[in-house]
C-alpha cells in the first residue's frame, strides 16, 4: 500500500513537472512569437523610413535643381553679366558671359551684350572696339530692337572722330528706314550739327575791292 502512495506520488510529481515544463515551452512560444512580430514591425518601420528618406531626398535635389535653373536660366545670366558689366566687376560679367554663350548659344541677349560694349567703348573714345561692337549688332542680329541704335551709335561714333561722310550717310539712312521715330529725331540733329559744322569750318570768301 505505502509503495503505491510513494509511486502515485512519484507519478503525481512528475505528471505536475511535465506539465509545468510545457506550460514555460508554450510561454517561450508566444514571447518568441510577440519578439518576432515586433521584429518584423521594426524591419518594416525601418524600410519606410529608408523610403520616405528617399522620398525628401529626391524632393530635395528636384528643389535644388529648379532653383539652379532659376538661377543661370538665359534672362538671369544676362541680367547677372548686365548688373556685373556696370559695376566694373570683370571676373563676375565674365563668368555669366561664359555660362550664357554656354548654355544660351543662340540668345538674342547677345545683341544687348554687344551693343552695351559698343557704348562702354563710345564713351571710353575706344572707337575701334566701338565700331567693333556695334557692327556684330547689325550683322548678327540685324532683326534685333537694338539694331536702329547700334546704327545710330555707330553713325555717332564716326562723328567722334570726325567721319562726317561716313556720319552722315548712316543718319540719313536712319531717317529713311526708321521715319517719326526717337533714332530718327536724333539722327536729324545729328545731321544738323554736322551742317553747322561744315558752314563753320568753311573759309570765308574775301570780298573783292
Amino acid at each position: 500500500m505505502k509503495l503505491v502512495l510513494v509511486i502515485t506520488i512519484l507519478l503525481l510529481s512528475v505528471s505536475g513537472a511535465f506539465a509545468a515544463k510545457n506550460e514555460m515551452e508554450m510561454s517561450y512560444k508566444k514571447l518568441d512569437k510577440k519578439i518576432s512580430k515586433q521584429a518584423d514591425l521594426i524591419r518594416k518601420l525601418k524600410q519606410e523610413n529608408k523610403a520616405l528618406k528617399k522620398v525628401t531626398q529626391k524632393k530635395q535635389r528636384n528643389v535644388a535643381s529648379k532653383k539652379t535653373a532659376k538661377v543661370n536660366s538665359e534672362r538671369a545670366l544676362y541680367l547677372q553679366f548686365k548688373q556685373s558689366f556696370k559695376k566694373g566687376e570683370k571676373q563676375n560679367y565674365r563668368k555669366a558671359l561664359r555660362l550664357l554663350a554656354k548654355n544660351y548659344p543662340n540668345s538674342q541677349y547677345f545683341a544687348n551684350i554687344y551693343y552695351l560694349a559698343g557704348r562702354s567703348a563710345l564713351v571710353k573714345r575706344n572707337y575701334k572696339v566701338a565700331l567693333r561692337s556695334f557692327n556684330k549688332v547689325l550683322k548678327k542680329y540685324p532683326k534685333s530692337k537694338l539694331a536702329s541704335q547700334a546704327n545710330y551709335s555707330k553713325a555717332y561714333t564716326y562723328q567722334q572722330m570726325n567721319l562726317a561722310k561716313q556720319a552722315s550717310f548712316i543718319y540719313k539712312d536712319l531717317l529713311r528706314r526708321y521715319p517719326n521715330t526717337s533714332v530718327a529725331h536724333k539722327a536729324n540733329l545729328q545731321l544738323k550739327t554736322l551742317a553747322n559744322n561744315a558752314n563753320v569750318s568753311k573759309p570765308t570768301a574775301k570780298k573783292k575791292r
